[in-house]
């Protein structure tokens, strides 16, 4: 066997090793200027944030039409049979795929409130302010309050849904969490009234903030926010049948379109049952 060589690299002095480590410290601060410069603050940039893809989710008409809580029940007992029990009413209907018409029993706080137009994106969720206009159910607002309403969409990456790294400059906003929007509601329209089911939002950030600064999240129904004059036009519902079934993956139309709607669905008859349920809801909670 040959003689091992053995390479001996030159002893570098403290200077040099100084020298070195600050120009590896101002390239890596250079790269993460560049990258946080090439990111677009949609908070600020409505007209980028409108000119994004909207996926857009229609909802089936099982989903929307209200049941009673005899039929959710039965329909409980027929699917699970003896663990029916062990399920409330809200989360046998979730199972179900169902929507419950006492929909006042799972919010906190029933309120009809007005979006003026300002909203700010945070983790997969902007936050809209309301000013209330009446409180149907709960306590801690009043009339004139501006409170913050949490609305599920998430700014991603097209294809990249583990929330980790960003290998291109593609974005779309999709729904997302357990929220009103995952069931086909749409944003809410400056200028509009809604009437509102929500509980608080708890994590701890808001603790010891008065009531009219505290954040709410709206009930997991498509119901969770109905606008006040949805019923009367009827315009405000796209019909955008499921292209999944066909083969062709989900449907995108541009931000600045969808705005224009409250609620997305898949055909004529699921835009009656909701229209309907609407009117129905606005009987029962609101005064007009």
């Amino acid at each position: 066997m040959g003689r091992r060589r053995r390479v001996h690299f030159p002893a570098l002095s403290y200077r040099v090793l100084l020298a070195m480590c600050c120009a590896l410290l101002v390239l890596c601060a250079a790269t993460g200027a560049a990258m946080r410069a090439s990111l677009t603050d949609y908070n600020s940039d409505i007209g980028a944030l409108d000119a994004l893809p909207f996926v857009v989710r229609p909802a089936l008409k099982e989903r929307l039409r209200l049941a009673s809580d005899d039929e959710v029940l039965r329909q409980m007992t027929a699917a699970f049979g003896e663990d029916a029990s062990l399920h409330s009413l809200a989360e046998g209907a979730d199972a179900l795929g169902i929507s419950r018409q006492n929909l006042s029993d799972g919010a906190e706080l029933v309120l009809t409130g007005t979006f003026a137009g300002k909203r700010t994106y945070g983790y997969q969720a902007f936050a809209s302010e309301i000013e209330v206009t009446s409180v149907i159910k709960g306590s801690g607002v009043s009339v004139g309050d501006v409170i913050v309403v949490y609305e599920g969409f998430e700014v991603l990456e097209p294809g990249n849904f583990t929330g980790m790294g960003q290998f291109s400059t593609a974005r779309e906003i999709v729904p997302a969490g357990m929220t009103p929007n995952s069931y086909g509601a749409g944003f809410l329209r400056e200028g509009e009234e809604y009437l509102f089911f929500l509980n608080q939002k708890r994590d701890g950030a808001h603790e010891g903030a008065s009531d009219a600064e505290r954040r709410y999240c709206q009930i997991n129904s498509p119901y969770g926010h109905v606008s006040l004059s949805v019923p009367s036009d009827s315009g405000q519902v796209r019909v955008s049948p499921i292209l999944a079934e066909q083969g062709a993956g989900d449907e995108r139309i541009l931000l600045k379109e969808a705005r224009r709607f409250d609620m997305f669905v898949t055909d004529e008859t699921a835009k009656q049952v909701y229209l309907e349920s609407c009117e129905n809801l606005l009987a029962e909670y609101v005064v007009r």
